[in-house]
């Protein structure tokens, strides 16, 4: 019988205030201060079995940051493929569809997590939601990922 996975809200508010992990568990990958991840403030909160959390900052001067919100989105997803996929694969981003729920919430922070939807042998399909530090849902989105055999060295 599987396992109930929680549901994104509930792993959005327990992880609100979690500190970040301080490096990618995937094997191989750079230090995070020297990713797109370091450069954007996005930070790595949960890497589990099917389920990926990162929080990311919302710029004031943005109105709540769409932004912000799509590449924190792609970067959940990206993340949880690639760790799914295991050494042997690679994951890359090819669908992103995406909705602002809130454009007008007063969030400064969102915690985004990347739940799994099916997973194939040439693709996975993930489910992500965003919630801002207020509670409030702020992006529902699906991200499309192609697998390819990882590059030998």
């Amino acid at each position: 019988m599987p396992t109930a996975r929680p549901a994104p809200e509930l792993v959005a508010r327990d992880l609100r205030d979690a500190p970040a992990i301080p490096a990618d568990p995937r094997p191989g990958t750079r230090p995070l201060d020297q990713t797109a991840l370091g450069a954007l403030g996005i930070e790595l909160l949960h890497c589990g079995p099917d389920h990926v959390a990162v929080r990311v900052a919302l710029p004031a001067h943005a109105g709540g940051g769409f932004g912000p919100l799509l590449v924190a989105a792609e970067t959940a997803a990206s993340t949880a493929a690639n760790l799914r996929c295991g050494p042997e694969q690679r994951a890359f981003g090819a669908e992103l569809d995406a909705a602002s729920l809130t454009p007008d919430a007063a969030s400064t922070r969102a915690v985004v997590v990347a739940t799994e939807l099916a997973i194939h042998e040439d693709r996975h399909v993930w489910r992500i939601t965003a919630w801002g530090d207020d509670d409030q849902q702020l992006l529902e989105a699906r991200c499309t990922l192609g697998v390819v055999a990882a590059p030998r060295d």
